[in-house]
């Protein structure tokens, strides 16, 4: 109890201090005990019940055995949670104006469940749709071995061929929903993680949003490229879990009046 009170001292008074508009009183919220397992359940839940539409959390950008010992609270909302995830760093950089949404994306159809709830923020911010898609297993290694085979080069050439137009026709429909939308694909050899970091910081995104999954490989999807994203991003990273949005009931993706949102810190 006492803990609580001063807790709720202290965030009354940083929400004092920072005069953001629109924020509620500070609710604390207490876990069943002091794992972080816990603690993100706590969490997950009270936005559950209480129609969040966003949770908002920081990250320390923790690398190797420092986050090994001391684990990733943010990380492990991801993981547990259907609601949409948006995660800043100490290495966030706020763009002056909200140009851009860079949307990672492997064509599959997970990545193109959660393009509608991105194409209604879009146009509610007036930013523009730049679908990103890296050939990944286009590296250095794989062009010098197999560049030079006559079958291994057309099949390189007809599968790149094939996503290119995939994408195009994936803007095609976004533009017909009204939105501004732009294919960007990487056909040289890279890593996706560091694709996708290179592409936000060249093109000047304002958001990188993307599809993650839950699941029993849920921790290795994480770790192949989404983990490396946002522990790298310079700019803030919206991590959607497709299969959360089928639980969702409300009639719009996102709320046409901010004031009725509610944004969970």
């Amino acid at each position: 109890g006492t803990f609580r009170f001063e807790a709720e001292k202290k965030l009354a008074a940083f929400l004092k201090k920072i005069k953001l508009p629109g924020v509620k009183a500070a609710t604390i919220l207490v876990s069943s005990d002091l794992s972080v397992r816990s603690a993100v359940h706590a969490l997950v839940k009270y936005a559950k019940e209480n129609g969040g539409d966003l949770i908002v959390a920081s990250t320390l950008a923790r690398k190797g055995v420092s986050r090994f010992l001391l684990g990733s609270f943010a990380e492990s909302v991801i993981l547990q949670s259907d609601v949409p995830i948006l995660l800043v760093s100490p290495k966030t950089v706020v763009k002056p104006k909200f140009g851009e949404i860079l949307v990672p994306t492997d064509f599959s159809e997970k990545s193109k469940e959660v393009l509608p709830r991105i194409v209604a923020l879009a146009k509610q911010l007036n930013a523009k749709v730049a679908l990103f898609h890296q050939v990944e297993y286009l590296t250095q290694f794989t062009v010098d071995q197999f560049g030079v085979v006559p079958a291994m080069q057309k099949f390189l050439d007809e599968d790149v061929k094939r996503r290119e137009e995939l994408g195009h026709k994936w803007c095609a429909e976004l533009k017909n929903q009204g939105v501004k939308v732009e294919l960007a694909m990487n056909k040289k050899g890279a890593f996706a993680a560091d694709s996708i970091l290179a592409a936000a910081k060249k093109r000047g995104s304002a958001m990188i949003a993307i599809a993650s999954q839950t699941g029993p490989v849920a921790s290795f999807l994480l770790g192949s490229v989404t983990r490396q994203v946002i522990r790298a991003a310079t700019c803030p990273v919206w991590v959607i879990h497709p299969e959360g949005y089928k639980e969702v009931t409300r009639p719009n993706p996102v709320a046409t009046n901010v004031e009725k949102s509610t944004v969970l810190l």
